[in-house]
């Protein structure tokens, strides 16, 4: 369910304020409060009875639940502590009046391609 912004709300006050008026609106929000306390009744009502009957059933899937959760966090942690060991900072080409440069200082650090691998190297 999404969560609703101060603007949302208050939009919705309005037009509630609008339809039912200043003085029937203590009547509204009474309704309104009764509703929400059945609706939280009848949906815990469901709730023990679901576990009630299928109690003994639902005891591996939350078995599996909970060790889910545990590899999920070890995960979690795992994937934290390999970002440590990485620099977060992305290298900067600047703008693009600056890629010529950057491609070229990129071009001069590289070994160039027809240099001999094993020049230098004593057998």
């Amino acid at each position: 369910m999404g969560s609703l912004s101060f603007a949302e709300i208050v939009t919705i006050v309005v037009v509630i304020l609008i339809i039912f008026g200043p003085d029937r609106l203590p009547e509204f929000a009474r309704k309104v409060g009764e509703l929400l306390a059945q609706a939280r009744n009848v949906t815990s009502q469901f709730r023990e009875d679901v576990t009630r009957e299928w109690g003994d059933a639902a005891d591996p899937i939350l078995a599996a639940k909970q060790e889910l959760d545990g590899i999920k966090s070890d995960l979690k942690q795992t994937t934290k502590s390999f970002g440590d060991l990485v620099d977060p900072k992305p290298v900067d080409f600047g703008g693009p009046g600056d890629q010529p440069e950057k491609i070229a200082e990129a071009a001069d650090a590289a070994p160039a391609e027809d240099a001999d691998p094993d020049e230098g190297v004593s057998s």
